[in-house]
């Protein structure tokens, strides 16, 4: 790659004796790619592929894997979950492709009992919680659900944001008529006996105990965040759209995503972008300008999250050196927002792709790994797909903002102050998350004014800005070395008269009964925590 960040042919186009290269050729070729096809995900193909050849080397190499493997290596891990994705692939959904081989009969039967093995194999080292008996049991379950599972709506809570939770199921249901079952997923104590009996009495909501669903010597995997991805494979839905419990929609997200979604209907998921921003920007205001100016003249210097997801996924896809992502690319630190995730498990390279998460989240990958380049879960998912060769893609639009104009000594009222929202196929405003609150570190009761949002069509960096408010409140000072808090990102999109709106009337009728739904439930609440601890 060079000083700008791009990524030229020969920079990805790998050997064919590079059993990474090869597994992804393999993948792409198995997606129905051929060579100089447009609108490829992948693009590893050239006229000279010969499926055979690759095949041999990539199924040559799986049979030669030991068992254990250092978890600690990303790069092992990825490769053992594309070797599984093959064979899997092979013996359920592509066995068709076995005659491409040119396998004669023996072979064939010799070819699907080594598969077999493999997947077995694979299978049990990588996921050993797996609820199922095998991923086929899973994929068959999901496929099989009544028409009641179809689709739902998943949301992990623990304590501190039950009242978050009960705003946001009353929302979906009182205000935006959504008839989506819903579960309320938990590890173990997450949740107080009370919380649970709160949320059963609530119409067509459950209460799912993460450990009920995975084994003892697996519960230390469940902590905050790093849950969500059980809690998705977890879910008895089909089609789970996970979302954060300070998220609130404006649109009903049955038919914004479920039905409207191009990604969810192509590709069985639907991702949403986060900010344009580099993470220099948040370590060092120092750093900021001149990674600007570096900018100005094309320059653009990767994070260290950058160059390590760089030499972990030597040979990316098209799509993620497309002008579509920003990642690889360093035009952003930050990819994916993960507050809302919808995904379809009875795809099988999806439910691979799931399983991916999933061990990425793992405690000992995340600890020792994952943790020094990501923040929290949310980079995980699209980074499961890449590496996995899986076609993904986000949905249009980056994240942008939804609250107020931010007219003052350092903001035009062209920037748009709140929180970060995020549209729909159309650009329209579908979610927010962060809930109503200025800040819920600070203040419960301090909320925003929602008169107008901002799309961000073009991940356009420069236009993010910040309000800060002088606070003694060390304790909760979000940038402790200088001692703010209480600050608002606020964004001026680049195309002011395309993507800077005033809300309708109908979607600031929406604020106004979520505020007014949010202080009746925070009374009720307290007013619950009260009578606790008067009997308590």
């Amino acid at each position: 790659m060079d000083a700008a960040g791009r990524c030229s042919a020969a920079a990805w186009h790998g050997s064919s004796t590079d059993v990474d290269f090869a597994q992804k050729q393999f993948l792409d070729f198995m997606h129905g790619e051929v060579p100089n096809m447009k609108g490829q995900f992948g693009g590893s193909l050239s006229s000279h592929f010969d499926p055979k050849a690759v095949f041999k080397r990539v199924h040559s190499h799986a049979l030669k894997m030991p068992k254990q493997y250092n978890r600690e290596d990303i790069a092992e891990l990825c490769r053992r979950a594309r070797a599984n994705l093959i064979a899997h692939s092979l013996l359920f959904e592509k066995s068709e492709l076995l005659d491409k081989l040119s396998l004669d009969e023996t072979a064939k039967e010799s070819v699907k009992t080594e598969l077999k093995s493999i997947v077995g194999s694979v299978t049990s080292n990588l996921y050993p919680w797996l609820e199922w008996k095998d991923i086929e049991s899973a994929v068959k379950k999901f496929q099989s659900v009544d028409a009641a599972k179809e689709a739902g709506i998943i949301l992990s809570v623990g304590k501190s944001y039950f009242p978050l939770a009960i705003h946001a199921i009353r929302t979906l249901r009182e205000v935006l008529n959504c008839s989506l079952p819903i579960e309320i997923h938990h590890a173990g104590p997450e949740l107080t006996t009370q919380m649970i009996e709160i949320f059963n009495t609530m119409a067509n909501v459950s209460t799912i105990d993460l450990h009920d669903h995975f084994p003892e010597n697996s519960h230390d995997n469940f902590v905050g965040f790093y849950s969500k991805p059980f809690a998705l494979l977890a879910s008895s839905f089909r089609k789970p759209i996970i979302m954060d419990a300070d998220v609130l929609f404006l649109q009903d997200p049955a038919r914004a995503i479920l039905n409207a979604s191009l990604s969810f209907h192509q590709h069985g998921q639907t991702f949403f972008r986060d900010r344009t921003l580099t993470n220099q920007f948040f370590e060092s205001w120092f750093a900021y300008y001149p990674l600007m100016i570096a900018r100005k003249f094309g320059y653009r210097v990767p994070s260290p999250a950058v160059r390590w997801f760089r030499a972990l996924d030597e040979y990316p896809s098209l799509y993620a050196l497309s002008s579509e992502s920003r990642y690889l690319m360093a035009r952003s630190h930050h990819e994916m927002e993960s507050g809302v995730v919808a995904l379809d498990k009875g795809r099988p390279d999806v439910l691979h792709a799931l399983l991916l998460v999933c061990k990425l989240n793992s405690r000992v990958e995340r600890e020792a790994v994952l943790a020094q380049y990501t923040n929290g879960d949310k980079e995980t998912f699209w980074m499961a797909w890449e590496l996995l060769r899986v076609p993904y893609k986000f949905n249009p639009g980056f994240s942008g903002m939804i609250g107020y104009s931010g007219g003052n000594m350092w903001l035009t009222k062209e920037h748009t102050c709140g929180q970060l929202v995020h549209a729909d196929q159309d650009l329209q405003p579908l979610w927010w998350n962060g809930g109503i609150l200025k800040d819920k570190f600070v203040s419960r009761r301090n909320v925003f004014p929602f008169e107008k949002y901002a799309i961000d069509s073009e991940g356009y960096m420069e236009g993010w800005d910040w309000t800060w408010k002088w606070s003694l409140k060390a304790e909760h000072a979000h940038v402790l070395w200088f001692g703010w808090t209480g600050q608002s990102a606020c964004f001026r999109p680049r195309n002011v008269g395309k993507d800077l709106r005033d809300l309708s009337a109908r979607q600031k009728e929406f604020t106004v009964r979520y505020t007014d739904m949010y202080f009746e439930i925070l009374d009720w609440f307290d007013a619950l925590l009260s009578k606790d601890k008067e009997e308590g």
